[in-house]
């Protein structure tokens, strides 16, 4: 009886120990996706309008969703029958969103070329089973 008392405290001993591992593990997971992220800090709208654009350059869905480095093209879009001042964000020459309006009028007020590259990351594509699946989307390592 001692016997199967003492190996059930070990197993609970163990048990315990795989939990706080595991926990530290996630939080340092969590941690470096915060670090990669915080290069890419400018979010751009629109990525629902161009998902297959995001899917193919991504490589498709993860099931823990993606984080591809991807380098980003800029470019005034004057003729844009929503927004004159629309800046037209590029991947793979492919359109793949828009800066916010904010965000397109502080670029334009900064950057004056028409056509601009700059690092991105497309974010996020993950598809767990059939009804947890997340939208790809982009962020520029780009301050404004």
């Amino acid at each position: 009886m001692a016997d199967a008392l003492i190996a059930a405290v070990i197993c609970l001993g163990c048990l315990i120990a795989v939990a706080v591992f595991v926990r530290q593990m996630s939080a340092q997971l969590q941690m470096r996706r915060r670090s990669k992220t915080q290069k890419y800090g400018l979010r751009v709208v629109g990525t629902s309008n161009y998902q297959d654009v995001l899917s193919n350059a991504a490589g498709g869905r993860s099931r823990e969703g993606q984080f591809v480095p991807v380098l980003a093209k800029l470019r005034l879009d004057n003729r844009n029958k929503h927004d004159s001042n629309a800046v037209q964000v590029q991947i793979g020459g492919k359109v793949a969103g828009y800066l916010a309006k904010a965000d397109a009028l502080k670029y334009r007020g900064l950057h004056p070329p028409k056509v601009r590259e700059v690092d991105a990351a497309i974010v996020g594509g993950w598809a767990k089973n059939q009804h947890d699946q997340g939208n790809f989307g982009v962020r520029l390592a780009l301050k404004l």
